[in-house]
């Protein structure tokens, strides 16, 4: 037989079988269902992110899995992801730990994200359709008023929402994931940063300045003025780690 002719008829077959549309539907939901892999990935990923686990703290498989309910394989799998992208340290025979983040890592870290930032804003500033302009307007009065109430946890929501909806503009999907990873790697430490004294009003105007200047089209400003708040934030982070966090690392964590 033909195999064009074949596959027809194997087709014909399938949709007069009674569980053909089972399978369909079956198929579609296992498609769109988060991986076990995934969910993982997530939950570690969370957790690292809004400092439920500490820098230099243990995280086994076995751990994870139970939460889960799920075996441990997706989770190593997972663990192995995140340990590529800096956010967890195996040592064989000792298993996983929060990376706990040295002076050296942020100066990486704020290298390639001044490189990133800077890319996508200068993508981003130009048309803006009226309702983004709005949007993004609003998240800034978002910002500030969780400033004004000291409310750290809605002040860091409306900051990640400006960054997201501001950097989608730019349409360059490629650049956003990996600046997502990047800046995965120190969020552990912005909750900390924003109880500084004034932090979060500080940061809440930089962020107006900057939007001021992508909304009037003004590309050269609007990167200077990120550039500026970069620098300051990465100025922050060190003087943070220096005296709040290095000092107190378990003496294991020191000698690595």
């Amino acid at each position: 037989m033909d195999p064009a002719a074949f596959g027809k008829s194997v087709e014909r077959l399938m949709e007069k079988a009674p569980f053909a549309a089972h399978l369909e539907v079956q198929a579609k939901s296992e498609k769109n269902r988060p991986s076990y892999v995934e969910r993982a990935y997530d939950h570690v990923r969370n957790r690292i992110v809004d400092f439920s686990l500490k820098p230099g703290e243990g995280v086994t498989d076995a751990g994870i899995a139970t939460e889960l309910e799920i075996s441990r394989t997706p989770v190593r799998e997972a663990m192995r992801r995140l340990e590529r992208e800096g956010l967890l340290r195996h040592t064989p025979h000792r298993g996983w730990r929060v990376r706990t983040l040295r002076v050296s890592d942020i100066e990486e870290i704020f290298e390639l994200k001044e490189c990133l930032e800077t890319l996508l804003i200068r993508q981003a500033t130009g048309y803006i359709p009226e309702e983004k302009r709005a949007s993004l307007v609003d998240v800034v009065a978002r910002m500030e008023a969780a400033a004004d109430r000291k409310d750290r946890q809605a002040w860091l929501e409306a900051d990640a929402n400006f960054h997201d909806a501001l950097y989608a503009l730019a349409r360059n999907e490629r650049a956003r994931q990996i600046l997502s990873s990047i800046n995965a790697q120190w969020r552990c430490m912005q909750s900390g940063l924003m109880a500084m004294e004034e932090r979060m009003r500080h940061s809440a105007a930089e962020h107006r300045a900057i939007l001021d200047r992508v909304l009037a089209g003004d590309a050269a400003n609007a990167e200077r003025l990120l550039c500026e708040q970069i620098a300051r934030t990465k100025q922050y982070l060190v003087s943070l780690l220096n005296d709040l966090v290095l000092p107190f690392m378990p003496i294991e964590e020191q000698l690595r």
